[in-house]
């Protein structure tokens, strides 16, 4: 090869190698963290952090815990707004990712009798 055709195409290649490397940090920039803090997670869905810990514990939003930490994979996110746009279907009943049980329903509220010494009480004859 010549010396010209030689620097053309080392230019050629270098040209491309820049390219490939801007192109891979733009990707790099617009991509979510690996993970993300419930609070980020809200940030980036655009709800509370109550509404996402709802989320969570009703199995819609997927999470890793990490220590004492809940963390929410980014590209959970992505799997969330297609369920909720109905392109994903809904995931199976009792498939909680665990993010903790909350309250039982009907358990100590509503009646008088609701708390474990009222409700022994209604039971004993008067």
């Amino acid at each position: 090869m010549s010396g010209s055709r030689l620097e053309a195409a080392l230019g050629e290649l270098v040209s491309a190698l820049r390219e490939e490397m801007r192109a891979e940090a733009e990707a790099a920039q617009s991509a979510p963290p690996a993970l993300l803090d419930v609070e980020e997670a809200a940030r980036a869905l655009g709800l509370g952090r109550t509404s996402v810990y709802h989320e969570l514990m009703a199995g819609r939003l997927r999470s890793v815990k990490v220590g004492r930490r809940r963390l929410v994979p980014g590209d959970a996110l992505d799997e969330f707004a297609a369920l909720l746009s109905g392109a994903a279907p809904l995931p199976p009943r009792g498939a909680a990712s665990g993010a903790g049980r909350g309250r039982r329903p009907g358990r100590y509220v509503g009646t008088r009798a609701s708390s474990p010494d009222r409700a022994a009480d209604a039971t004993r004859p008067a």
